[in-house]
């Protein structure tokens, strides 16, 4: 949803004019006789044009190199232009320059149009790429450090790993391995890493299993519908037949059908299709036992290692360490765990072989680790010691970049050879470079980004430098790409992979699971401050990744299994079988998962408050939304009756009702969003001005491509279409444009963010705004610019090299007061505690975004209270997304162990991805209705 309403398209889509190709390129001219004719590209050219009607009597060559300068960007072209210098320099003519009097007082008008980056707002352009203001294999950076004395840890010692050979400029060609080999492929049922597994055999199911046989004789109706994804009624028929003396009397049993008459009819075998699904179904969970048990015995030596560390409690499913049994471990008196006790802290013997890592010599002097994030690194080396990848889950805002980063301190201090590899999301990346250079500038640090092009040139300049690089920082839009990948795991070969927001590879089936899969390291870490959810193919596919050769035999029977959703209505009986297993599945994560709360070992944060704002709708907003209800209604009563037509017709009736939903949507957060003031007629009068202006880049293309665009790919509703015509102002009338200031009176929500605002900048407090659509930051900006409040905002299009300057620039300059985001690009992975308010204008259909969002201003370094304002418009589509969302949260609450209470009555937030929410919404949504 980051970018689905990108609002106001890009000149490559526009219908292009029909012109005669130019045969060669223009002969070059001194550059004061630059004229329009020598820029050849016509978009450019265009927009040069339509600059000389902003910025009168400008030389072409200065509007050309000034929109070069600025990429392109028509708007911060103009404005450069504006700010440049003293009038003379702005308008290119000398004090001698005859003034035109001839100039009609419309042309005045329009010359006097200022660009349209409001004032308020606060734009930044990088002047460097990430590759030049980061990358630091540089030879004053010696990789030859001191080993220290080995530090024993209490556990069996680390396996034998093989020596891995360097590439280095000049040596001989490195014998590889075929693309095509079956070894590069990796998926669930490949093995990676080990051989180990080859000398066990796997076991047999049997189809006459006892245990299954048993079940049957003695399961609830409800526990075999679930498990034989039955209807209720048919598995109560079934059991009617007890008991069972084999699965091959279930299989007899049949029921007669009768016709529509009444009369008997054929009779329908219902024994053998049960038995089938439910053999399928208990050969799965058998695999998830095998597993389980796996898991057990790789994590029994980790749990006993610990056990000496700490008396810190387990939970099921993971870790919860906070501070080590060592008197010294970092000296700065971290609290303790809040469910600790004066029992549980009380000085223990240790063994006297027992040695724990402290916070590595070769960090920056001004940094002091955590005890909790010191805690972490003897984690994270414990598992490296044993070459079991892990998981560290500490929540959002606590550190984990820091222990990670420690961690490779530690690697380089103890002269472990070789080059590691961090993966993390786009919007992170320049963060994760800074925070490097921040703890531990020893380490010598590339990253691997930019254009295609820019890439093949690091690429030569990574392999001629390798030995002199430690860690390598990517995107995993890069690392997903066939030939970085194939560089990453082939040329690099990295010894450590670290996948930050790992969440992001919950999906077994996803080409990035399975591209990322194929990179071979022996150890790999994924960070995660979204706790798991609450299905068991999210957790074994984390498990797949981070240990694949565990279960490359069970990939089949554990996806059978993913076919039926678990159900929690029946909490006393075999019905919850599925969410039994889940629970057992998750104890086999424990000892490869760390995860501490911030209430367990932040006393000092600042507390996070909550709340629901909810806001009345405006008259004409009210009325709208009545119509679009009338509308949805109607097309659902349609879709419903053409049960029996042709799928075609079906999947075209269930794609118009998703339209509706979307209009409700926008309904209910701004009306701007959809199209209803710019009507038909009004298009028709633009179109014609489009096609005739000698100014328009539209001019002289066929009328249905012009009206094409402007109803169907110009998105972003009215204000879309009212952007469009402003920006245009130097030939489209203004009565074009919105007159009335529109965005601040049509949505009920905008009244409500304007008190808000007002009353938390005057208590000197700042705020963020996060909205899941980037054409309703749109008008946010045209709201802020009516207030005068200076604001940043960053989105899915901002450059990666302008957003940590945008964060930078916000944290330091304290008069600017909000920081609009879009909650995807925003939500996750940077620092923003330098606001205490939190704005959420709309909820969507993943309440764990929602939750990312919030805590950038709740994390390390946040001095005031925070607190959370979710803005909901009442009696809309907007309160049944949020009851599904609390609903949610609820149930993740349950399943983590965060909370005792029973999950009875939210069975029905069992749903994956964001399309099943949009379905679920939408049926709760009507049902509400129909009740109403």
């Amino acid at each position: 949803a980051d970018d689905m309403s990108s609002a106001y398209g890009s000149a490559s889509r526009r219908p292009r004019p029909i012109s005669a190709r130019q045969a060669g390129p223009a002969k070059a001219q001194p550059i004061d006789d630059m004229t329009l004719d020598d820029i050849q590209d016509f978009i450019v050219r265009s927009k040069v044009e339509r600059m000389q009607g902003v910025v009168p009597g400008m030389p072409v060559s200065k509007l050309y190199h000034a929109l070069i300068k600025k990429k392109g960007n028509f708007e911060d072209a103009c404005a450069d232009l504006f700010d440049d210098g003293d009038a003379n320099d702005r308008s290119g003519s000398k004090a001698s320059d005859p003034i035109d009097l001839a100039s009609s007082d419309i042309e005045s008008d329009r010359r006097l149009l200022q660009p349209l980056a409001p004032k308020m707002k606060h734009v930044v352009h990088a002047d460097k790429s990430l590759r030049e203001k980061y990358n630091k294999a540089k030879s004053d950076i010696n990789r030859t450090v001191k080993r220290p004395d080995p530090q024993l840890i209490t556990s069996s010692p680390p396996p034998a790993v093989k020596k891995r050979g360097r590439l280095m400029k000049g040596r001989k060609k490195v014998e590889e391995e075929p693309e095509e080999d079956v070894d590069e492929g990796i998926d669930l049922a490949q093995d990676v890493s080990s051989d180990d597994s080859a000398a066990e055999p796997e076991p047999e199911f049997s189809t006459e299993n006892t245990s299954l046989l048993k079940f049957f004789n003695e399961c609830s109706a409800a526990a075999l519908a679930d498990l034989a994804n039955e209807k209720l009624d048919v598995a109560e028929f079934i059991l009617a037949e007890r008991p069972f003396t084999s699965l091959d009397k279930v299989r007899g049993i049949t029921r007669e059908t009768t016709t529509k008459t009444g009369k008997r009819g054929t009779k329908k075998n219902l024994g053998e299709k049960v038995v089938d699904v439910s053999e399928e179904m208990w050969e799965g969970y058998a695999a998830v036992d095998k597993l389980v048990e796996e898991c057990k015995k790789r994590g029994e030596p980790i749990l006993e290692t610990m056990k000496q560390w700490t008396h810190g409690q387990t939970k099921e499913g993971e870790l919860d360490m906070t501070k080590l049994d060592d008197p010294h471990d970092s000296g700065i008196g971290t609290p303790m765990s809040l469910a600790e006790d004066d029992a549980i802290v009380s000085p223990v013997k240790k063994r006297s072989h027992t040695a724990l890592l402290k916070q590595p010599e070769n960090m920056s002097k001004d940094l002091t680790m955590k005890d909790y994030q010191v805690t972490g690194l003897n984690w994270l080396n414990l598992l490296w010691s044993k070459r079991l990848s892990c998981i560290l889950a500490d929540d959002m805002g606590l550190g984990k970049t820091c222990q990670v980063i420690s961690f490779f301190a530690h690697l380089k201090e103890t002269g472990t050879d070789g080059t590691h590899l961090v993966v993390v999301p786009g919007s992170t990346i320049e963060n994760w470079l800074r925070e490097f250079e921040r703890f531990c500038p020893a380490i010598a640090v590339e990253a691997y980004y930019g254009s295609q092009r820019e890439r093949e040139d690091a690429r030569v300049e990574i392999q001629e430098k390798i030995d002199d690089i430690d860690v390598i920082v990517t995107t995993y839009d890069i690392a997903t790409k066939e030939d970085d990948n194939k560089f990453l795991r082939k040329r690099v070969q990295p010894r450590v992979c670290v996948f930050d927001e790992g969440h992001m590879l919950k999906n077994a089936d996803s080409s990035r699971h399975k591209e990322l899969s194929r990179i071979r390291p022996e150890f790999r870490l994924l960070l995660t401050g979204t706790p798991l959810q609450n299905n068991l193919q999210e957790l074994i596919s984390l498990l797949g990744f981070i240990m694949p050769e565990v279960f490359q035999d069970a990939s089949d029977n554990l996806r059978s299994i993913f076919k039926n959703k678990a159900t929690t209505k029946d909490t006393s009986n075999t019905a919850l079988l599925s969410t039994q297993r889940i629970q057992r599945a998750r104890a086999m994560l424990t000892p490869f998962i760390l995860r501490r709360k911030k209430a367990q070992v932040l006393s000092i944060l600042p507390a996070k408050t909550r709340r629901v704002q909810y806001c009345d709708m405006a008259p004409q907003q009210a009325k709208l939304w009545r119509k679009l209800v009338r509308q949805a209604k109607k097309a659902r009563d349609e879709h419903e009756a053409n049960v029996k037509v042709p799928a075609k017709v079906r999947k075209a009736a269930a794609a118009a009702q998703s339209v509706h939903m979307t209009s409700l949507r926008f309904a209910a957060l701004h009306p701007l969003l959809l199209r209803r003031i710019y009507t038909d007629a009004r298009l028709r009068e633009l179109q014609d001005i489009l096609i005739k202006d000698r100014r328009s880049e539209f001019r002289d293309n066929p009328p249905e491509l012009v009206w094409k665009y402007l109803t169907q790919d110009l998105k972003g509703g009215d204000f879309g279409l009212h952007k469009f015509c402003y920006e245009r102002g130097d030939y489209i009338p203004r009565p074009f444009t919105l007159q009335n200031e529109e965005w601040m009176t049509l949505s009920g929500k905008i009244p409500v963010l304007r008190d808000l605002l007002t009353t938390w900048i005057e208590n000197g407090s700042r705020a963020l705004i996060f909205s899941q659509f980037t054409t309703m930051l749109d008008i946010l900006e045209a709201v802020l610019s009516t207030l005068g409040i200076r604001f940043v905002r960053l989105d899915g299009s901002t450059k990666m090299e302008e957003r940590q300057m945008l964060i930078d620039d916000f944290t330091n300059d304290t008069e600017i007061k909000v920081f609009m985001l879009s909650t995807k690009a925003g939500g996750a992975g940077i620092n923003l505690a330098a606001a205490d308010k939190v704005v959420i204008l709309e909820g969507g259909f993943n309440p764990q975004d929602e939750i990312q969002a919030e805590n950038r201003a709740h994390r390390v370094g946040q001095e005031r209270e925070v607190e959370v304002v979710r803005l909901v418009t009442k009696g809309t589509i907007e309160h049944t997304i949020l009851q599904l969302g609390e609903i949610k949260l609820r149930l993740d609450e349950a399943v983590h162990g965060d909370k005792t209470d029973t999950t009875e009555g939210i069975e029905d937030a069992n749903f994956d991805g964001e399309d099943e929410g949009k379905k679920k919404v939408e049926n709760m949504f009507y049902q509400q209705l129909e009740n109403d």
